[in-house]
């Protein structure tokens, strides 16, 4: 599981919010539709990267 957070979803989201999602029909992507909020795969694992190499 990630942390949502680092992804630019906002503290105020609340749980249920986030737990509503969907995988992008093109299978390469997460969706929540109440929060309007998209996340490619590409991107989690850029920053997925990032954060290895921080630590």
């Amino acid at each position: 599981m990630f942390c949502i957070y680092a992804y630019n979803m906002s503290a105020q989201d609340t749980r249920v919010d986030r737990k509503i999602y969907r995988i992008a029909s093109s299978g390469y992507g997460v969706h929540w539709p109440m929060l309007d909020e998209d996340l490619s795969i590409n991107g989690l694992l850029r920053v997925a990267a990032v954060r290895s190499h921080a630590s």
